[in-house]
């Protein structure tokens, strides 16, 4: 099983018994109320989601990425993290994009920010990506400040393709490396 580990969470592929689990944020009209990708409306909707998840982790080679957060002290899942190649007309932006999602009890506690710092360091050090990008909606200031945190650079203007109401967020190999030292092989 694939698993990124950091100093309080390891974020791990998903499995079937995740759905229940997930289903608490996942359909929380709060957490998904800037995001459609992983509405839910209902258990059925969320296993469904988590099936076709689990299928994508488990293709040879892997473009995908879909995994849940889980606190290292009591092994509660505490979010959902995803990324992987880019969709062909985003391509112009970056190579690959993710998306997050946390429980509403969770927030406020860094959970984003380490998560996002471990698959980017991953992204950059074992994929040797050069490029990775996140959109946040406008009215959603807090999952900006999460990439900033991460060294992801707003683009200053509207990108081509993106939704009106999306900022993009950019981060380069060349700007992370700066930031966190001499990437090794």
């Amino acid at each position: 099983m694939f698993q990124i580990r950091t100093r309080r969470l390891i974020l791990r592929d998903l499995v079937p018994g995740d759905a229940r689990r997930l289903h608490v944020f996942f359909a929380d009209p709060m957490v998904t109320r800037t995001m459609g990708y992983i509405k839910t409306r209902n258990l059925r909707e969320t296993r469904a989601l988590v099936k076709r998840a689990i299928f994508h982790n488990r293709a040879r080679p892997r473009f995908s990425y879909s995994l849940a957060v889980v606190r290292k002290a009591d092994r509660d899942v505490v979010g959902w993290i995803g990324f992987g190649s880019a969709e062909k007309r985003k391509l112009r932006i970056g190579e690959r994009d993710f998306g997050y999602a946390f429980r509403r009890d969770q927030w406020n506690r860094g959970y984003g920010t380490e998560s996002l710092r471990g698959i980017t360091e991953f992204i950059f050090r074992k994929l040797q990506g050069r490029s990775f990008f996140g959109e946040s909606r406008v009215r959603n200031p807090a999952s900006g400040r999460v990439m900033e945190k991460c060294g992801f650079r707003r683009l200053p203007r509207r990108v081509r393709g993106m939704d009106p109401g999306h900022r993009c967020y950019l981060l380069t190999r060349e700007v992370w490396r700066k930031r966190n030292g001499r990437v090794r092989t």
